[in-house]
């Protein structure tokens, strides 16, 4: 009989999937070995780098150095004049790209599948040929703030729109003899932010800029810009991170009953674009997973001795 095959299932949930970092972390320090991975969105950036043979410590070092560079996080942003959706998302998947060394899937170290959703059809799309980078792109398109990304004559969007937490797809792409599911979501009271700031670091250096530059400052331009731009109203972007919630949560209910272990990271006080508080989110995602590992190391002890008897 073949050696005990484990599969992770990482959920979909913004900044707060920086958690799955400390979970897979303390995997690997319990000598918990992977054998496959999905992924929806975060979940779909986090496996894709793991997949492609980076250590839970090098993956935190990446997180770390985006949190502490805001410029860098920022720069990102390809703001994109389209309705279809706030940010185009040609520059992430350029950067994406490039850390993921231009890998292709055949070229992986784990199996692994990023979960999309056809906007058209409507169907689940495992991504599970081409280059790495553009299965991520596709799964991490939330909708209205991401582009829904083009992919062999389809129009794909976030996978979290249909599989949050893809445990059902990881038990039939896979088969693997145990589950672990990493969810983001809990059932919370929510109450509306009266205000958002976004700290987008910019130095102004001809006349012009700063002329335009001290307007954009005063009080009734950053009214106005809150009634035109989606981005900065904090009624529509908060009204629409927390539908998203409240779907994802709903869809995770039925997936986490085909998982063996639920790793749940308390991370329900922080934002979808928390990406800066790092530290504190990985730090999350260990103190969740070291309290699974008992149960993860008696459940893998009674799997190999029935592997033994057969």
């Amino acid at each position: 009989m073949g050696r005990l095959r484990i599969g992770v299932a990482l959920g979909s949930g913004g900044a707060k999937g920086l958690s799955h970092i400390g979970v897979l972390k303390v995997l690997e320090e319990n000598n918990v070995e992977i054998s496959f991975v999905t992924g929806s969105s975060i979940g779909a950036i986090i496996g894709a780098l793991y997949a492609k043979g980076y250590s839970p410590k090098d993956i935190e070092k990446l997180a770390n150095n985006i949190a502490e560079n805001k410029q860098q996080f920022y720069n990102l942003f390809d703001f994109s004049k389209s309705l279809q959706g706030i940010i185009k998302g040609d520059k992430i998947l350029e950067y994406l790209d490039t850390i993921l060394e231009g890998v292709t899937f055949d070229k992986l170290k784990k199996p692994f599948t990023p979960i999309a959703v056809d906007l058209i059809t409507g169907e689940k799309v495992y991504i599970q040929e081409g280059k790495v980078a553009e299965g991520i792109r596709a799964s991490m398109s939330i909708p209205v703030i991401f582009q829904p990304f083009s992919w062999k004559n389809r129009l794909l969007i976030d996978g979290g729109v249909l599989s949050p937490l893809p445990v059902k797809d990881l038990k039939m792409l896979y088969k693997p003899d145990i589950i672990i599911a990493v969810s983001l979501h809990k059932k919370t009271k929510w109450t509306p932010k009266e205000n958002i700031n976004i700290d987008i670091p910019f130095q102004p250096s001809t006349i012009t800029e700063k002329i335009t530059y001290s307007l954009s400052q005063t009080k009734i331009f950053k009214e106005f810009q809150k009634r035109l731009n989606p981005l900065l109203n904090p009624s529509l972007f908060d009204v629409l991170m927390q539908t998203i919630d409240i779907m994802n949560y709903e869809l995770e209910e039925s997936n986490k009953k085909e998982a063996d272990i639920v790793i749940n990271p308390d991370v329900q006080n922080y934002g979808t674009f928390d990406f800066d508080k790092a530290k504190e989110l990985i730090e999350k995602g260990e103190i969740a997973a070291r309290e699974k590992i008992p149960e993860i190391l008696k459940l893998i002890k009674k799997k190999r001795k029935r592997f033994i008897f057969l």
